[in-house]
């Protein structure tokens, strides 16, 4: 099952499905991939550093979080 939603993590459907067994992608991992593609789009081809928006994207909804 793919969420979409990054906010919350964890969603009622992505804790239904894991509940059921399922394989679950969530929002975050979505988000990571689109940046990925994203910056390969808009550099020309140059592979995206995804560790570096991996932590970006973990630390700025963590920011958020504590707001």
């Amino acid at each position: 099952m793919v969420e979409m939603a990054y906010k919350p993590r964890v969603t009622r459907l992505v804790r239904r499905a894991e509940e059921e067994g399922c394989v679950v992608v969530d929002g975050v991992s979505v988000l990571v991939e689109q940046a990925k593609y994203q910056f390969a789009t808009w550099t020309g081809g140059c592979r995206a550093p995804q560790g570096v928006i991996e932590r970006a994207v973990r630390e700025e909804l963590k920011r958020q979080e504590g707001q």
